[in-house]
């Protein structure tokens, strides 16, 4: 899941069952959707496995709905927002207008092109899509995508992004540098960050701000900094295992994910990611917890791999319950929550599957710099 995810602008937001995501104040494009197999497939499911929806022929490995809680802190969403992307194999891009239900493919099909695993967007118009070796921008809300200038050193594969309510963050893949890079919306300028990275083995990072960072890797190893870059502190977690994502809502607030060797759950940190804890999430040590995303300090939500098939969780209570929302195929890769309502999670052969809260959610948002609850 894209690391830019979860900031909030200030409010109380309460949605219902029969929730439905708002629009970009945009006509309904009349163009060609995207055409996938027929609903259900080929696809052989036990009773009560949510089939999806089928939107293309390729994996889809990330997926974002334009929201206050999947834009950073500072940044307006367009009222009645309901633009998506979701991105995968063959050069896959998609994009709706509509909440979800119309999808369009705004990239030629490449069997043999991009895979791309990562999409996040700084603003409603400015995104960026990443593959191992290409990195994507587009600065007018997906319809057009254009490959960034080379970054500076020798910098060939592009690893973990993220973004800022003015600049936008990209470091390679773990063993391949040590160093982050900082563009802002347009990304024609490069400039590395002043101090190198602790490690050379990170495999994802997290900017609140242009100021706070936290990046994570294998055997618990973690940093971060609270000046841009120009010194990093080490603040690694025994026992981690192979971090592979962090989020923080505030400077103070934040959780990192452990795909295995986990603690039956994620990290939990209140002061800053100084130190972490481990939220009893009833995960069995055999399964994998593939992505997370956290909307306030009690609300936030699994995607497990437990072999047979995918499931994600809710907690509304900081981690210490957890219900189960839903069962999907197992190759579910990356889930996003637009809203305290709705969670959408894309996957193998093009599938995009919707999941509501069983009731009623409030959620306070905060201003940046203060505590969701």
């Amino acid at each position: 899941m894209d690391s830019a995810r979860m900031r909030f602008t200030g409010g109380v937001v309460a949605v219902s069952l029969a929730l439905s995501l708002a629009g970009c104040g945009k006509a309904p494009v009349k163009s060609k959707t995207v055409q996938g197999p027929a609903p259900g497939g080929s696809l052989s499911l036990a009773p009560g496995i949510n089939p999806g929806e089928p939107l293309c022929e390729d994996d889809l490995n990330d997926v974002i709905m334009i929201s206050p809680l999947t834009l950073p802190s500072g940044v307006d969403t367009p009222p009645g927002c309901r633009l998506g992307f979701a991105v995968g194999r063959a050069n896959t891009i998609l994009k709706t207008e509509d909440g979800g239900a119309t999808w369009r493919r705004m990239t030629p099909r490449a069997p043999k092109g991009a895979d791309f695993v990562e999409v996040t967007f700084t603003s409603s118009s400015n995104g960026w899509a990443v593959s191992s070796g290409t990195l994507l921008h587009t600065s007018d809300a997906g319809e057009h995508w254009n490959p960034v200038p080379q970054l500076p050193g020798n910098f060939y594969y592009y690893g973990s992004g993220s973004g800022t309510a003015t600049s936008y963050h990209q470091m390679q893949p773990a063993t391949y540098g040590n160093r982050i890079y900082r563009t802002g919306h347009d990304g024609r300028q490069w400039t590395a960050l002043a101090a190198p990275l602790p490690r050379n083995d990170y495999q994802s990072m997290f900017f609140l701000d242009d100021q706070r960072g936290w990046v994570t890797g294998r055997k618990g190893g973690l940093a971060l900094t609270t000046d841009g870059g120009a010194t990093w502190l080490k603040a690694d977690i025994p026992g981690g295992g192979n971090l592979e994502q962090i989020q923080f809502l505030t400077p103070a607030c934040g959780w990192a994910r452990s795909v295995r060797e986990h603690c039956g759950g994620p990290w939990s940190s209140r002061d800053g990611g100084v130190t972490w804890k481990a939220l009893d999430a009833k995960v069995p040590s055999t399964w994998t917890i593939e992505d997370m995303q956290w909307i306030s300090e009690s609300t936030g939500v699994l995607l497990l791999l437990r072999g047979d098939s995918s499931v994600i969780t809710l907690t509304t209570d900081g981690g210490s319950t957890w219900q189960e929302l839903g069962i999907c195929p197992p190759d579910v890769k990356s889930l996003t929550m637009p809203s305290p309502g709705e969670v959408l999670a894309v996957g193998a052969r093009g599938r995009l599957y919707r999941l509501s809260l069983p009731k009623p959610v409030m959620v306070k948002i905060p201003t940046p710099g203060t505590l969701p609850t």
